[in-house]
Order: structure tokens, then sequence, then C-alpha cells
């Protein structure tokens, strides 16, 4: 995913164009699958989900 879940820099949102195409791939496949589950998304941390209800 490029970063650790706990770092705090301008890489961590899902769309950063600090990555590659590999790790932005990674994500939003990541992203997907817990969309799919009614997690959301946060828009400034790419492992951060919340349950939707």
């Amino acid at each position: 995913m490029y970063t650790s879940f706990d770092l705090f820099d301008e890489a961590l949102p899902h769309d950063s164009k600090l990555i590659n195409k590999q790790y932005l791939a990674k994500r939003n496949y990541l992203r997907s699958k817990m969309q799919k589950h009614n997690f959301k998304a946060c828009k400034i941390e790419w492992w951060h989900y919340a349950t939707c209800r």
C-alpha cells in the first residue's frame, strides 16, 4: 500500500499522486471490497474505514 498504516504524510489519501500505479491499484481494490460490505472510506487515510448504517 506504499505507506504503513500509521504514517501521516501526503501519500496517505487513496488517490495520492505520490504513489505508483501498482500501489494505487491495491488501494482501489481494498476500497472497492470494503465499500461492497458497507464500509465507508476516509478520504485522507487509505487504511481508515467506518461502517455505514
